[in-house]
């Protein structure tokens, strides 16, 4: 019986400690992965503030997520992640394809700089692009060893909604415009082929965010130098500001 009971307790304390260390892992993996991940892409810092993990249920709740703005614009965040909830398949974490069952982003907050060489949002556009182009059939490029042997990544269904966008204008004597509603970004089974590394899903998943994000800073941006047109009336220097504005805007989406 004591044995029995030895067996017992030994089973349960293995039990305990295996959660343990899922639960380290599942945290620490995801950490890693988005600001590693993040960075190749976007080719701006990107950090997590803090997470939060419930191994047995495959969940993971990622608190202050950032995405600095690239060089050349302002050392403010371009976007702002309050809270990340993220629902996967715990042992495809030690598998060749991370599954990913549910992504949700609650009210981002993005700042959408405008400057005469055109915006942080566009400019961060661009890098995903140049990333992504890695992965065209016809690309001729080398792929760093390890992206090219990056686990695949597939996310089931992706939600990112009540985001809101601010222009704010990197030209002494122009400010920063109301926050405008991003519409909601919905998209399902991505990287679903089960062919696609962690890489190309985040480039795919970016671009379709940044395209919406692209739409509404134009508008917005355009209302912006609307507003502070009256400026040009103060002074040459406000008028110089708001007119190299309007051409920075013009320059947005020239690619």
């Amino acid at each position: 019986m004591k044995k029995l009971l030895s067996a017992l307790v030994f089973l349960v304390v293995l039990g305990v400690v295996g959660a343990v260390v899922l639960y380290l892992s599942i945290g620490k993996i995801v950490k890693a992965g988005v600001e590693t991940v993040g960075p190749k892409v976007t080719q701006c810092d990107v950090t997590v503030g803090s997470i939060d993990v419930s191994a047995l249920r495959g969940q993971v709740t990622l608190r202050n997520v950032a995405v600095k703005n690239p060089e050349g614009f302002s050392e403010e965040n371009a976007f702002s992640l309050g809270e990340v909830r993220i629902k996967l398949v715990p042992k495809s974490l030690f598998s060749d394809r991370i599954v990913i069952e549910e992504v949700y982003v609650a009210a981002p907050e993005i700042r959408y700089e405008v400057s005469t060489g055109g915006s942080n949002v566009g400019r961060i556009q661009k890098n995903v692009e140049e990333f992504a182009a890695m992965f065209a059939s016809d690309s001729k490029e080398e792929k760093p060893a390890e992206v090219a042997n990056a686990k695949k990544l597939q996310i089931n269904d992706l939600l990112i909604e009540d985001g809101k966008v601010t222009v704010a204008a990197s030209l002494k004597g122009v400010g920063t415009g109301v926050p405008v509603s991003l519409p909601t970004v919905h998209q399902t089974g991505i990287g679903a082929d089960g062919d696609k590394t962690s890489y190309e899903v985040v480039s795919e998943v970016l671009a379709e965010v940044l395209g919406s994000v692209i739409t509404v800073g134009k508008d917005a941006a355009t209302a912006v130098i609307g507003g502070v047109k009256g400026l040009g009336d103060a002074g040459s220097t406000a008028g110089d500001a708001v007119k190299s504005l309007g051409d920075g805007v013009k320059n947005l989406f020239k690619k």
